[in-house]
């Protein structure tokens, strides 16, 4: 049986090119992608560590990226949810554009522990 090996690069697609290229200094395991990474309208890309998998214990904190360049970017921690472990949970991006700048919300929805409910959110 063949099985799925996380990645830890993020790729950013060159139409000039027509090529990708790893983004450099982006590192980060990713258990899954789907649906929690979100584009921001300031250019970040926003990680909510909702996913479909048991969270990997080391990754389980939300973040942003910002691009530094065009193949270049740092994560920036944003701390761990208050229930971390959604495991087939999802978030949604919500982008007021009434606002100048567009001001962006995550809402975080669903999901259940991957252990006994009373030991993790007592």
């Amino acid at each position: 049986m063949r099985r799925h090996v996380p990645q830890n690069q993020l790729e950013i697609y060159n139409v000039a090119t027509n090529t990708w290229q790893t983004v450099a200094g982006a590192t980060r395991l990713f258990q899954e992608l789907y649906p929690s990474l979100h584009p921001l309208p300031a250019g970040q890309a926003f990680y909510s560590r909702a996913g479909w998998a048991q969270a990997d214990m080391t990754q389980i904190r939300t973040a942003y990226l910002n691009f530094t360049g065009p193949a270049s970017g740092t994560w920036t921690g944003l701390g761990q949810q208050q229930f971390y472990d959604r495991q087939e949970g999802m978030t949604i991006l919500q982008i007021d554009t009434t606002v100048s700048p567009p001001a962006a919300r995550i809402i975080l929805i669903g999901g259940g522990v991957s252990g006994p409910a009373a030991s993790r959110n007592p």
